[in-house]
């Protein structure tokens, strides 16, 4: 059996996993070990981010120097490309490649240590010398890294998944062309040294350099890419709005990432009043172990969750009436 056909069937085995929605602030993300994240992307419509995964676990042992330009390089080296075909886009650090067979599949999570967040954040200030006419560009399009926690089943050891988000918003790249210095550090000389200017680009799941052939066609056809955004920003403007995945959050949250609930957890629930399609569908909840119920339902015995629970188990019943304090006594 060939290392493909090898992979392809490791990855059956494995469960898929959605990424975190791209670029939504103040969202609650938890990543699973080794689920499996679908194949590394080109640009679809520009809207809908590519993705480019990383490993990263030598890197991620490295000193902070070290570090630094290894983590700047992959960024800027994805960033330049996502900008220059005006292409979302998403690249993760704590996901498996394919370059390696090394017993995981491609997309696989499988996270990182991180030993101070600060050394990824402080990278992006390669910024500043990888775009020296332009670091005010990709300033705006280089989102700040995000950390996702991975929850490993099988280990108390926190590592994470680092994203970093790229968004070429048209009214900022309207027009340009860019090209990146990328930083590499040089063993012999004990520094970090710079590669020549490139001109990078997406192509299907790759970034590479515009080649000599092709830069007069690529010019050219800038403005044709500036439409393609500026259509697509639209577009999404118009579409419905994200909404959070509450179920999945739920889900993780109660199972701590595994596919049933653990017999040792006592679960304490607080509710208010349930509409009558979701009292339907509680089957789950009236078979876990519950330790106490705050329910903020003024009918619930009679027709909301404190009547089904009845008819399935005994329960102790406490009113806040029971809990008042006359006025004559006070708290000691």
């Amino acid at each position: 059996m060939d290392v493909r056909h090898r992979r392809l069937l490791q990855r059956g085995l494995k469960e898929d996993c959605k990424p975190r929605p791209f670029d939504q602030e103040g969202i609650d993300f938890i990543y699973v070990k080794h689920r499996v994240l679908q194949p590394e992307s080109g640009a679809f419509d520009l809207i809908s981010p590519c993705h480019e995964f990383k490993s990263f676990a030598i890197a991620a042992e490295l000193d902070r120097t070290r570090l630094q330009a290894k983590f700047a390089k992959e960024v800027l080296k994805f960033a330049t490309g996502c900008m220059n075909i005006r292409s979302n886009g998403t690249i993760h650090f704590g996901v498996m490649d394919s370059k390696e067979d090394t017993g995981y599949v491609h997309g696989e999570i499988v996270g990182i240590p991180i030993k101070d967040k600060d050394i990824y954040v402080d990278a992006l200030d390669y910024i500043e010398k990888c775009f020296p006419t332009d670091k005010e560009h990709a300033r705006h399009c280089v989102r700040p890294p995000r950390f996702f926690e991975v929850m490993d089943r099988e280990s108390t050891a926190k590592n994470y998944v680092v994203e970093v988000d790229i968004v070429p918003s048209v009214n900022i790249v309207k027009g340009k062309v860019y090209a990146v210095l990328l930083p590499n550090f040089n063993e012999a000389a004990n520094k970090v040294q710079y590669e020549k200017k490139a001109i990078l680009r997406r192509v299907g799941s790759k970034t590479e350099p515009v080649s000599d052939s092709d830069f007069s066609d690529f010019f050219q056809r800038v403005k044709e890419r500036d439409a393609q955004r500026e259509e697509a920003e639209k577009t999404q403007v118009l579409s419905t709005p994200f909404c959070q995945d509450l179920g999945r959050k739920l889900t993780m949250l109660i199972t701590s990432g595994k596919k049933f609930i653990e017999n040792d957890k006592w679960f304490i629930f607080i509710t208010n009043k349930f509409k009558p399609d979701d009292l339907s569908n509680i089957e789950w909840l009236l078979n876990m172990k519950i330790l106490s119920v705050f329910d903020f339902d003024p009918d619930s015995k009679i027709s909301g969750l404190c009547s089904k629970y009845l008819e399935h188990h005994a329960a102790n019943m406490h009113s806040l009436q029971s809990y008042r304090i006359s006025r004559d006594r006070r708290i000691k």
